[in-house]
This record gives C-alpha cells, structure tokens and sequence, in this order.
C-alpha cells in the first residue's frame, strides 16, 4: 500500500503540474453552494442567496435580508486540498443587491484565490440579472504567481410558481493567467416544482478551454421538504461522472448544510456550511 505522504506528494504534484501546463486545470469550477453540489450541481435557475455569486449572480437579487454563508471542506481528505468560502449579501432596497464573496483553494505549494464583487436587480416581474467581477491570483512554490480579472453572467426568469430556468456565463471575458486561458462556461438550467415540498433541477452546460474543446455536462437533482426544518437532497452529474448526497437543517435565522460528493478514482469529499440569515430591516 502508498504511504499517504507519498500519495498527498503526488496529488499535489499534479495539480501543481497541471495548473502550470495548462491554464484550463487552474480555477477549474467548483459551485460554492452546497445546496447545489447536493444535487448533482444543478442550481442555475435555482439559485438564490449569498452563495448564488458562486452559482448563478443573478440569484443574489431574490433575497430581501442580508445573508452570510461560509462552506469549508478538504477534497478527497487532504489538508492541502483544501477549499473555503465566505460570501455576504446585502440587499440595496429598490437599487438592487450587493454580494462580496472570497474563495480559497489549496495550501502550501499550490494556491488559488478568488475575491468577489457581485450585483444583482430584479428588471421585470419574475425577471433577475446579475454580474460577478472577480480578481483570481494564482501561486505555486517554486514557479511563482499570477494573477488575472474575470466576470460572470446570471440571469433568471420565473414561469409562473412552479418553473423556473435560468443562464450563466461563467468566465465571459476568457481571462488569462500565466499566459494561458481559463475555463470559460455557459450553463442552462430548469428549476419544477413538480410537488409542494420537492423540486427538481436540471443542467446542461458546456465549457471552453484553451484547447479549444468543448465539454458538455449534465446535472440532474431533487431536494424534498420532509419537515420545516430539514430537507433531503440527491443528484448526480455527467462530467465527470459524479453522484452527491447530501441534508439542509433550517433553524430561524440559522441553516447548516452538508453534502458528500463521490469521485471515481479519489473516494468522496465532506462538505459542511453554515448559514446566517438577518432579520429584514
């Protein structure tokens, strides 16, 4: 059996590796929200709340409260693997809302850092619109650091009470770091309420690297209101082949939410997040 140093060692290798070959393996997506994660990754026309800027910015404009969420988890159980989040909404009454959020993945020799600036407004009845500037910087030991600029793209449109749909541009202006392009993604989703206490999502999107190849994924899930307080969710996704389960408790002003994401070749990730949700003032 690998010694677990020498298996940590490699997987750092690797990414450290990849990142520094090819600019697409750097910032590669991973959705902010739980809730989403949960259910296969789908959530674009689902979103809402502080970590919508993760998943669709457009969501940030259906909150009437402020809202913190902060998520943690280490991939595959790996310290330096490790991935954070930390997002505050704060809604501007008749102009809008504001979201500030920071991402943090790896440590020691291979780091990524996001910080976020979001804003959202409802134009139409039904109709959301948002936009996330995000300064990324890039650093591995030994090779150096770099840093780029992007945006994102949301919009939502609510059909009526039971269907939504909704897209996001992830990457639109296709930035650089290091001389090498990011992932850029566009993504369509559909949100049913097929029952009054179980949704359905659904999404489809395909991602363009520096390669020029496009991906295609799908992502399929359900979450279920068995009480007040606490909600089922299941989902899986395409590509890569992936299957998430996870739970949300709901207390108040409080929420926690966890999920466990499998992998092929690597096991699962734990993820937890917590939720804090002011009073409307």
């Amino acid at each position: 059996m690998i010694n677990k140093k020498i298996f940590k060692g490699l997987v750092i290798l690797i990414v450290s590796l990849l990142a520094a070959q090819r600019g697409y393996s750097a910032f590669e997506e991973r959705p902010g929200s739980i809730r989403a994660i949960s259910m296969g990754g789908a959530g674009v026309a689902l979103a809402e709340g502080a970590s919508s800027i993760y998943l669709n910015p457009a969501g940030v404009a259906k909150l009437r409260s402020p809202e913190l969420v902060a998520t943690y988890t280490t991939l595959f159980g790996l310290e330096e693997l490790r991935y954070t989040n930390l997002a505050y909404l704060q809604p501007l009454r008749r102009l809008g809302n504001l979201g500030f959020g920071w991402e943090g993945f790896g440590e020691g020799i291979y780091k990524e850092r996001v910080a976020f600036l979001s804003y959202a407004r409802k134009i139409l009845k039904g109709s959301y619109v948002g936009v996330n500037l995000k300064h990324m910087e890039l650093s591995i030991e030994t090779i150096g650091e770099a840093t780029s600029v992007g945006f994102d793209l949301g919009f939502i449109q609510e059909l009526g009470g039971k269907v939504s749909v909704g897209l996001f541009s992830r990457n639109t202006n296709r930035p650089q770091i290091g001389g090498e392009g990011l992932p850029s993604k566009i993504s369509a989703g559909i949100d049913l309420k097929p029952f009054e206490k179980m949704i359905l999502v659904l999404d489809y999107g395909i991602t363009e690297t520096s390669t020029k190849k496009s991906l295609g994924s799908l992502a399929v899930g359900t979450e279920i209101e068995l009480t007040s307080s606490f909600l089922l969710r299941a989902g899986v996704q395409s590509s890569p082949q992936r299957i998430g389960l996870g739970f949300g408790l709901r207390q108040r002003q409080l929420g926690v939410d966890y999920t466990y994401l499998t992998h092929h070749v690597l096991g699962g990730s734990h993820q937890l997040g917590l939720i804090l949700r002011f009073q409307e003032r």
